[in-house]
């Protein structure tokens, strides 16, 4: 039986269309459109990602700008050395 005969019989039977959790052929569309919208979405979702990541390395730059500024750079070396060890 194809597809159209299944939904004519279908509707015959209970008078209406069946409903999406019945019809494998819709179910399939959807998934397939909702697919396409989420690869569609990625590139935009990439550069965002860049966006933010440039951003906090900006921010950070300025931080550590800062604290070398404050304790002088031979005591800020001092410290990230010990931390590296």
């Amino acid at each position: 039986m194809n597809y159209r005969q299944w939904k004519k019989a279908y509707k015959k039977e209970h008078g209406y269309n069946p409903p999406i959790t019945e019809d494998k052929r819709k179910q399939r569309k959807k998934a397939a459109k909702q697919l396409i919208k989420v690869v569609n979405s990625i590139p935009g979702f990439i550069e965002s990602m860049k966006e933010l990541v440039d951003a906090i390395r900006g921010c950070l730059e300025k931080g550590f700008e800062i604290v070398q500024k404050n304790f002088g750079k031979e005591n800020f070396n001092k410290v990230t050395d010990k931390e590296n060890e």
